[in-house]
């Protein structure tokens, strides 16, 4: 589908059009005509609302940006991408879709949600108060804020967080990506109490003019996942809209491995459109016929959600053939069926059991319990001993081989004669913290669909270490993990 809109406003679909069906080159709409997709644009929530975008050089357009802004898509750029105007942007055709009006563009070519290194001033990033304070014309606020920002951060490698800092000093709030983005997120919502705000995770890219290019997850040495757990942990905790990118596991096109082309432009608004659209709304975008083209997403659904790389159409057909095999099943062997029952059953039992914690168990010990529980893919076990906002981590558990720990060692001492490190701060609530350090040993199957989850390679042993944080709600609490990282 190829949105434009016409002298009056009105966007319309180009595929197979004269024209614009609405007007027909007059000034009014014929009140006899109905159009399905025009009521679609004016019944939709979004319809006539004014849309600001927050982002780096991938939103940049001539002519869209504040003066002075640097800009990637202009001149020879936008010749090399087939990327010149407005419609042709994902922001412009996710706008034209709803029906809506574009407020502000606040993008900077190069720009991160982190300080730039080396410089005292924060802007122009991402969480300066220039980027987060500037969404709005004079009185007129933005109704919804779409922020797709943080690809340089990870380009470059930018620390995650303060357990994963390893300088002397404590790390300003401006340089580790999760404060960055959360103060980011934090300001806009201040500014603009009243808009929808939505955050996007980091999509992967594709080079179509190179066929032998390869998705470089970690090109600054951290995985690009890592990046993206932030953005959807601080999403739900600060009550913002996510719009995932990354686990439809379709990557968008790009010109030399960055800045998307037109088509990869075209991917990017399919998705984002599909997760603002209302279901009943989202029909337009279908493939014609039904001529999908489905590919295994998001392994966190063990296997049970497909895409459709052409629209952006999700199903679930395995759960509708499975059931129709249970149903024959159940009619040729009832019994059998039912004795599967009871065997299903004890079993679940054996396992529930197995997933309850001992109390009382040391730090050490609580992170020995996570790493069993792990290696037999008993997330419930998992998710006994770890935080709620942490809870149904799955590392690709369909992929899992097997996990060990090799080594545990209580660091807790080592980190609290440390002063750059103040856990109360970074993980409030906790009367008491421990810190321990593992050495682990990790394999998963080789598969075409894994998608790298945590930044482990498939189909070979890699020895990796990691730090864990505990914390105790009140003293005579049991330990729970708050956080790990490398």
């Amino acid at each position: 589908m190829k949105l434009t809109k016409c002298d009056k406003g009105h966007s319309y679909d180009l595929d197979g059009s004269n024209g614009c069906p609405f007007c027909d080159g007059s000034e009014k709409i014929e009140q006899n005509t109905f159009d399905p997709y025009f009521e679609m644009q004016r019944n939709n929530k979004y319809f006539g609302k004014r849309f600001s975008v927050m982002g780096d050089s991938i939103s940049t357009l001539y002519g869209y940006n504040p003066p002075g802004y640097a800009l990637f898509y202009e001149g020879e750029n936008c010749d090399n991408s087939g990327v010149n105007k407005m419609e042709d942007t994902w922001w412009g055709k996710l706008i034209s879709y709803f029906g809506g009006e574009l407020l502000v563009n606040n993008s900077w070519s190069g720009s991160r949600v982190t300080r730039f290194p080396d410089q005292d001033e924060l802007f122009p990033s991402g969480c300066s108060g220039e980027r987060t304070g500037n969404l709005h014309i004079d009185n007129v606020k933005p109704d919804v804020v779409i922020i797709y920002l943080g690809t340089n951060d990870w380009d470059n490698g930018v620390t995650l967080s303060h357990i994963d800092y390893s300088g002397e000093d404590t790390a300003p709030w401006s340089d580790i990506f999760l404060d960055a983005y959360e103060k980011m997120i934090l300001s806009i919502k201040e500014n603009y109490p009243n808009a929808e705000v939505w955050c996007c995770t980091l999509n992967s890219i594709f080079i179509s003019s190179n066929p032998s290019f390869s998705f470089p997850e970690s090109p600054g040495g951290v995985h690009i996942e890592k990046y993206n757990e932030i953005i959807r942990s601080v999403s739900l905790k600060t009550n913002c809209g996510l719009i995932d990118l990354y686990k439809n596991n379709i990557p968008h096109d790009t010109v030399e491995g960055l800045h998307p082309t037109a088509d990869g432009m075209s991917t990017m608004a399919m998705l984002m459109i599909r997760r603002l659209a209302e279901p009943k709304f989202g029909t337009f975008m279908d493939c014609k016929n039904d001529e999908h083209e489905f590919i295994v997403a998001d392994t966190h659904t063990d296997g049970t959600k497909y895409v459709c790389t052409k629209c952006g159409k999700e199903s679930t057909r395995i759960k509708k053939k499975l059931k129709n095999r249970l149903k024959l099943l159940f009619a040729a062997v009832g019994g059998v069926i039912l004795l599967f029952f009871f065997i299903a059953t004890f079993n679940m039992f054996l396992f529930l059991s197995k997933s309850a914690p001992p109390h009382e168990m040391t730090p050490v010990e609580t992170v020995q319990f996570y790493f069993e529980r792990w290696n037999e893919k008993n997330t419930i076990g998992m998710n006994s001993v770890v935080r709620d906002e942490r809870k149904n981590t799955d590392y690709g558990k369909s992929h899992l081989m097997y996990v060990h720990l090799t080594r545990s060692i209580d660091e807790t001492e080592k980190y609290m004669n440390n002063e750059g490190t103040n856990f109360s701060e970074i993980f409030p609530g906790y009367v008491k913290y421990s810190v321990v350090e593992v050495e682990f040993e990790i394999e998963y199957k080789k598969s075409r669909f894994f998608d790298n989850a945590g930044g482990f390679p498939d189909g070979k042993s890699i020895v990796d270490n990691w730090h864990y944080v505990l914390g105790k709600i009140y003293e005579e609490s049991d330990w729970v993990i708050v956080s790990w990282g490398v």
